[in-house]
Formats: C-alpha cells, structure tokens, sequence
C-alpha cells in the first residue's frame, strides 16, 4: 500500500533525504510521519497546530510573566534563564549537526486552510532551518517541567503528570504536521531533559541561583549570537536576558507580587499592554541586531519589574 506524501515547499531547506526506504536510517525516512497521516483524519491538522503553540518561546514569556508576577518570584525567575539558555543551546546544535526537515507537509496545507483560520495555520506550522534537535518539544520540556517543580499549587504529582502531557502533545504535534523526524523529537527530549537535570542538581549548591541561571543564560545566548547562527532568535534571547537580569540586580524587589483579586487582575493585563508596547515602540524605533538586542532587553526589564513599578506608585 502506497501512501500519499505531500512535499513541503515553504522551506528554504535544500537539502532532502528519500522516502522511499533508501535511507541508511530509518530516523530519516519519514514513515514514522507517513503513519501518523493515516492514523489521523485530516482535519486534526488543526488540533495539532494549536497544540504545538505549547512550545512556543511566546507562550512560555507569557506564561512565565503571570507566574512570576502573582508567584514566588525568587523561584520563578531562574526558570526564565533555565528555558532560554537552553533554548540557545538548541540554536548550536542545529548549527552544528545540520540535519534537513522532512520534506512532507502537514495534512492540510496553508494554501488549502480555511479562510477564518490560515494566518494563524500558517505561522503555527511554519519551519525554519534545521531540523535537529526539534526546539518546541526541548522547550516544552524546558518550560512545562521547570513550572512544575517551581511552583507549588496541587500536588507535585500532578504537576508532572501535566508537565508530561503537554511536552507529549507537542512531540506529537511536531510529527503529525510534518516538520520534524521522530529523531528530531527524541533530541529534543534529550536535551531538555538534560539541561533541567543540570540545573535542578546546580539550584541545590548555589547560592544564589537566580543570578547564576540568569548569567548562564546571558552567555549561551552570547554564542549563537557573536557567531552569527540561528538567525535573530539568539539576539533576542540574548536581550531578554540581559533585560531580565540587569532589571533584577538593579530594581526587582522579590518581596513584591501582584494578588491574586480582579484588581491584581487588571494590572497583570494593564502589564501585558505595557510589554508589548515597549516592544512594538522600541522595535518600530530601531533596526538590525541592534533594534533585536534592544527591544527584547526593554521587554525583559518591563516583566520582572512590572510588579516592584506598581507597587511603587500605588504605595
């Protein structure tokens, strides 16, 4: 039985390996992703797409921005650095190993998506560069594990029973839209799973491991970024970071977070607004690697010192 492959072609990636079962490997040869396309009905595509924004670096700043305003900022803020150091890792490794994509496309192209839907259809499935390690699925276990072992709400079972889902959600988001090998995946798992293996044994000797998380993260992020690979993603890490830390030596007060009541609420959203529009001014203002450093390092300044800036106006 043959089955039918589409072949993607909106990645600049040159570079394809068969699928006709000449591969030496048969990490590379896509059935893995041939089997889910006929294991699943087409209009899942949709499911799946939705389902791969839980490892994007996006959703992570969000999510991480609400914790640490309403949570225990000193355990929230390392995990900023944990995520986008080892995103920054990701960045070298793709660099380095250099593996193509799948050549295959998701079961429901974006040329063929419905109308209400495409924009966003199109961006959530999008895929960029090199394939190996996939970087949702290693920051989904990045982000969704460092949340579950900082936070404290329910029991820590069920924290990584959630933590779980979501990383297998994305894994198998990664494969269903056919923009990653299974071995990309498996990279992927590996690494995150390592980085936060690291740091949870390293939290436990520092002595002040916001600081260090945050500077390590400063200096992976230095990597890609002085050499020039992974595009503008390491230069936004890289402000962000700087942002993040420079606003936690020079402003933060810890002691201080948002409540959790409708006027705690409106000022998370009224900081929302605020962030985006530093970035979006601060963007619109300036250009190149400088405009990437700078408006992310805006960004960063503005989410750990949101709640410290309120509470000094408000007091």
């Amino acid at each position: 039985m043959t089955t039918n492959v589409r072949t993607r072609t909106d990645t600049a990636d040159p570079v394809r390996l068969p699928l006709d079962g000449s591969s030496s490997s048969p990490s590379f040869d896509g059935r893995e992703i041939e089997w889910l396309h006929a294991l699943f009905p087409e209009w899942t595509s949709y499911p799946f797409a939705a389902s791969t924004l839980l490892g994007e670096v996006w959703v992570f700043v969000f999510v991480f921005a609400l914790a640490f305003w309403f949570g225990d900022a000193r355990r929230i803020a390392p995990l900023f650095g944990v995520v986008f150091g080892g995103l920054a890792l990701v960045v070298v490794l793709k660099a380095a190993v250099a593996l193509p994509r799948p050549p295959m496309a998701a079961m429901i192209p974006p040329e063929t998506a419905h109308d209400s839907v495409r924009p966003w259809y199109r961006w959530a499935i999008r895929a960029d560069g090199y394939g190996f390690p996939s970087g949702h699925v290693a920051g989904a276990v990045l982000a969704w594990g460092s949340l579950a072992t900082a936070l404290e709400a329910g029991t820590r079972r069920i924290r990584i029973g959630t933590a779980a889902t979501l990383v297998l959600l994305v894994s198998l988001s990664r494969l269903v839209l056919g923009v990653h090998y299974l071995i990309d995946v498996i990279g992927g798992l590996a690494l995150g799973l390592l980085v936060l293996l690291a740091w949870q044994v390293a939290s436990r000797r520092l002595e002040r491991p916001v600081r260090a998380s945050l500077a390590a993260a400063v200096g992976c992020a230095s990597v890609p970024a002085a050499v020039g690979v992974g595009g503008s993603e390491p230069l936004y890490a890289l402000g962000a970071m700087s942002g993040i830390l420079t606003a936690w030596l020079l402003v933060v007060d810890p002691d201080r977070s948002l409540d959790v009541t409708p006027v705690g609420v409106v000022t998370a959203v009224v900081g929302i607004v605020v962030f985006l529009s530093v970035g979006a001014t601060v963007g619109s203002l300036l250009s190149g690697p400088v405009g990437s450093v700078t408006m992310t390092f805006a960004m960063g300044v503005t989410i750990v010192a949101w709640p410290t800036a309120v509470d000094s106006v408000l007091s």
